[in-house]
């Protein structure tokens, strides 16, 4: 499992086991390069989905390949972790498509109801283990009361039918399997910076507001800045 990088916009992911929850970008998978934040917006080729497909069940927007600047610039005096800077530039090399949106609590619902946290395909081995073993079934911001989900947020508890609509908060362990679920995956690192400095950026919504997103870089240095 992966200790996502924290982005301070709309999507997330998190590692197995952790309590951390963000908003989460889910990328497409494409061929066999991808074997598999608090809000997820997936990005898809269009791969079969639990119950539909991804295209048909999202807004797709297509982010081209190419390069991309990464990390912080020390003279700006701007915040930031030790592992935000130096300032290099990397290569993305595939163009793909990531959702105009957030993966909603609606979206999530679907799979909750499809019994998704039974589905070990879709999991992290470790990760399907502990939620097994811990008797999960749902995100630990819900709860199911005479059958009905209600979503807790910092200051209100709703009926899920009130947020609907509204990015959904999870784990990394949740937002990988998500995407999973639905053929796409955690955007990465390098895709994430992609998409904001591209000029479809504002065609992809909540990316820096909301919440923060998870991305599937390891949290320590960038490796490229260091060699």
């Amino acid at each position: 499992m992966f200790n996502s990088n924290n982005n301070n916009n709309s999507h997330v992911g998190i590692n197995s086991g952790t309590t951390t929850k963000k908003k989460l970008s889910a990328v497409a998978l494409k061929s066999s390069i991808y074997s598999s934040g608090n809000n997820m917006v997936p990005v898809s080729n269009g791969n079969a989905m639990m119950g539909g497909n991804v295209a048909a069940e999202f807004h797709m927007v297509q982010i081209s390949n190419g390069n991309v600047m990464m990390g912080g610039n020390v003279a700006d005096n701007g915040f930031m972790w030790d592992n935000d800077y130096p300032q290099f530039t990397t290569h993305v090399s595939d163009k793909f498509l990531v959702s105009s949106e957030p993966v909603s609590v609606r979206d999530f619902l679907t799979f909750v109801k499809e019994g998704g946290y039974e589905k070990e395909e879709f999991w992290q081995l470790m990760d399907f283990k502990f939620f097994k073993d811990q008797g999960h079934k749902h995100p630990a911001t819900w709860s199911k009361v005479h059958g009905e989900y209600y979503v807790r947020s910092v200051d209100s508890t709703d009926h899920w039918s009130k947020v609907a609509d509204q990015p959904v908060v999870v784990s990394l362990s949740e937002g990988e399997a998500f995407c999973h679920s639905v053929g796409c995956h955690i955007m990465t690192e390098s895709e994430y910076h992609q998409i904001l400095q591209s000029q479809y950026a504002t065609k992809v919504h909540k990316l820096c507001s909301d919440g923060w997103e998870w991305t599937s870089l390891v949290f320590q240095p960038f490796p490229e800045a260091y060699g």
